[in-house]
């Protein structure tokens, strides 16, 4: 299939259109690729039943399919068998938060970021797991600490979770829009913007703006011509939103 020529679209195409932006062969052939996957790496599993990296994975594949217990099994089953894949492990908290085991996903990004300090995605996850669990207000106070600059647009994300006056949906946007990146790297970025825009909205109650938002992550060509790790989470919880399964911050 070529994906070449979807790359010169512009990213809010799809605005207008309310069908999910994957055609249904494509999702087909992605859930039936996991299945293949999971069945291969079950079968190594039981020759190998001490492969770290077997578990590792088979949890990814099972996340991607939706299998969102059993990615959970399999990542600590890793840990179990290796201690040190534990702080690293940003996978098994993004895991934890489609379980909506919020307390656990608040630990392991808390414990991601004494491993890496700089990564602001991570305490993106803790925010959106500390919101669910104890609401927004005590997420924004408890926000991880980062110093040193991070990639874009993650420094105006963090601005927006932590409730800075002078942050918005528009503004991030508007500076993906007129950066001076090359066009790969503004897809890119519109990429995570509209993935955690979309789930701020989403926390904050509002379905249309979120599903909106998500769409057009999932509709980003960086994210389908890559099929990066990222992307197959914003493809799931823009399914999961317009299939119903909606996530809000708990209320005082």
């Amino acid at each position: 299939m070529r994906l070449i020529p979807f790359l010169l679209l512009p990213v809010f195409l799809f605005a207008r259109d309310e069908k999910h932006p994957l055609p249904e062969s494509e999702r087909q052939e992605m859930q039936k690729q996991f299945k293949e996957d999971i069945s291969d790496y079950t079968e190594h599993l039981s020759k190998s039943p001490k492969e770290v990296r077997l578990y590792s994975r088979r949890g990814d594949m099972h996340l991607f399919a939706g299998n969102f217990a059993k990615a959970v099994a399999d990542f600590e089953k890793m840990i179990e068998l290796d201690p040190s894949q534990d702080a690293p492990h940003w996978r098994l908290g993004i895991a934890y938060y489609y379980i909506n085991d919020f307390k656990k996903g608040m630990d392991q990004f808390s414990k991601y970021h004494a491993y890496d300090a700089v990564d602001r995605e991570n305490g993106v996850w803790k925010y959106f797991c500390q919101s669910c669990l104890e609401g927004i207000k005590k997420a924004e106070r408890e926000m991880l600490p980062y110093t040193r600059f991070d990639r874009h647009p993650f420094p105006a994300i963090y601005d927006l979770l932590g409730g800075k006056e002078d942050m918005s949906p528009e503004k991030i946007l508007k500076a993906a829009e007129v950066s001076k990146e090359s066009e790969s790297a503004k897809i890119r970025r519109f990429f995570f913007a509209h993935l955690y825009i979309g789930m701020w909205y989403e926390i904050q109650g509002n379905k249309e703006k979120a599903i909106k938002h998500l769409r057009l992550a999932t509709a980003n060509a960086y994210g389908r011509t890559s099929k990066t790790y990222m992307w197959q989470v914003a493809r799931l919880q823009y399914e999961q939103l317009a299939g119903g399964t909606f996530r809000t911050a708990k209320q005082p």
